[in-house]
């Protein structure tokens, strides 16, 4: 089986494109699984495999892609979304177990990646051995649901890092363009760059409604100010009642003035009177 297995390495490339470029899809294919398999099957589902059996069944293909070669690497969280989940936590734990879900969907990651091999095997040797129409059409639609299931995983643990640190802005996920095909990363430099941006422009945005919302209050506060008469402080309110007090005793100071000038030629008229002889 290995040297059957690194025969067809070197012609995975050529013929898997062969066979996804020439192969069509049909009606629903029908067909009977004995009662043994069926058994055999039932019997897996229910108490699993040994880990003896699991790792064996693991190990048993290693394809070689000619072309993504780090395609089938399971991602790990980013650093820089690693230190901020460790941030919005407060806690000090490793990647690896930093977010509970995240380590499960990792772990599961790691499972879903080993069932694609096999079906790899068999979809690189569908020109090499003649197969009929209905087994390359199986190999082609084993493969579409495996891919499913791993877009769907990794999309989900995507949703589960950015919801905890950046819950507002989910939307870049949909932007399939700025993701990664494949590598360490769960999100990627592209993906990254565009968070980067469109959160720097979410807070711009922010602090301009801040300041609009903030002159709109002192403007209703204000209504119809005229600001050529500015209000009067304390300060201002006493010296303006000071200067106004100023010319009131003024005036009071002219009157008393004025009285005492009567008075005094009151005096002198009743002096002459008294003295007619002077």
């Amino acid at each position: 089986m290995s040297d059957e297995g690194s025969s067809s390495d070197s012609n995975s490339s050529s013929g898997s494109s062969s066979y996804y470029d020439s192969s069509s899809d049909g009606g629903t294919k029908k067909f009977e699984l004995s009662k043994a398999k069926s058994t055999c099957l039932a019997g897996w589902m229910v108490s699993g495999l040994s880990d003896t059996r699991a790792k064996a069944a693991r190990e048993a293909y290693r394809p070689k892609l000619k072309k993504g070669s780090d395609l089938l690497t399971n991602p790990s969280l980013d650093e820089a979304f690693y230190i901020r989940l460790k941030t919005v936590k407060s806690s000090s734990a490793s990647k690896t177990n930093i977010d509970p879900v995240e380590k499960i969907y990792r772990n599961q990651t790691f499972k879903i990646l080993d069932l694609v091999k096999p079906l790899l095997f068999l979809a690189s040797r569908v020109k090499k051995r003649k197969k009929t129409r209905a087994d390359s059409r199986a190999i082609r639609t084993a493969l579409k649901l495996w891919v499913v299931l791993y877009h769907d995983v990794t999309s989900a643990r995507r949703r589960n890092i950015l919801s905890q640190i950046y819950p507002q802005n989910i939307g870049p996920l949909d932007d399939k363009a700025i993701l990664p095909t494949g590598g360490d990363h769960l999100f990627g430099p592209k993906f990254t760059q565009a968070l980067v941006e469109q959160v720097r422009t979410l807070n711009a945005l922010e602090s301009a409604g801040g300041i609009q919302r903030a002159s709109g209050q002192i403007s209703s506060s204000q209504p119809n100010r005229s600001f050529s008469h500015p209000p009067r402080s304390l300060s201002s309110g006493g010296q303006i009642n000071s200067s106004n007090r100023g010319p009131r005793s003024h005036g009071n100071r002219s009157s008393n003035n004025f009285n005492n000038g009567a008075n005094s030629r009151r005096g002198r008229d009743y002096a002459n009177s008294s003295n007619p002889g002077k």
